[in-house]
Order: structure tokens, then sequence, then C-alpha cells
């Protein structure tokens, strides 16, 4: 887990923690006790009402794979601190990017409302090179 914080005369305070991802495939590295701890931890953070949720979603699957919108909704059905991050978006099949990206954010609008809205994350290209 990591955590920053700010503090100081000059500041708001302000924490931003990156919890470790949910656990959907237990491992023999990461195993399902191990994925309970992760989905408690984040638990604790979500249900506190000062807690802005930035809730990931990986452009390449589908909106009901995504453990951490279940417990968004959980915490605040309303949806009203909750910001959709879709990223990967730039590893959508060429040709698909625009449908998937408007499937993607007609899922989170249908999910959570006018909430906190969503943003996309894509490398434009030449900036990223593909793993060996």
């Amino acid at each position: 887990m990591l955590r920053i914080e700010l503090s100081g005369p000059e500041y708001q305070h302000l924490s931003v923690v990156d919890a470790p991802a949910l656990l959907h495939n237990p491992t023999k590295y990461q195993t399902a006790k191990d994925g309970v701890i992760i989905r408690n931890l984040i638990a604790e953070y979500i249900m506190d009402k000062r807690t802005i949720i930035l809730a990931v979603m990986d452009a390449r699957n589908n909106l009901v794979n995504q453990k951490v919108f279940s417990m968004a909704r959980a915490a605040h059905p309303q949806g009203k601190r909750t910001v959709g991050i879709i990223t990967k978006c730039d590893t959508v099949a060429e040709g698909d990017e625009e449908v998937e990206l408007v499937l993607c954010i007609d899922k989170l609008t249908i999910e959570f409302g006018d909430g906190l809205g969503y943003r996309s994350i894509k490398i434009a290209k030449g900036y990223w090179m593909p793993a060996r």
C-alpha cells in the first residue's frame, strides 16, 4: 500500500492512498487470505464518508468483473463519491476504441449516475513500447 500525506499550515489536509488491487484469482504467492485482507483494507477506507473513491476499470474487461464498483456501491449507493477511471484504453483493438470507450462510459453512468464522472487514460502512440 502506498500512502502520501500533505500537511502543514499552507496545505489543506490531503491523503492519497493507493491500495493493492483486489484479488480475483488466488495463486501460490497471493492467497485467498491475502484477498480478504486487501478487501477489508479497501472497505475500511471507502466506508469513510470523506473518501473520494477512484474506481479503476481496465477497458479490456467487463464492468461486472470489477469488484471495486460493487464495493463502492455498497459504501454509497448514489455514487456521489466515486470517480470511474478507465485504464488501458490504448490496448483496445484498433478500430474498436470509440465503441469500447462509449460502452465503458455508458456502464459507469448507468451504475453511478452523474456522481463525480469518469476519466479515461490512453497512452499516445509512439510513447509506449510493447513488452518483449
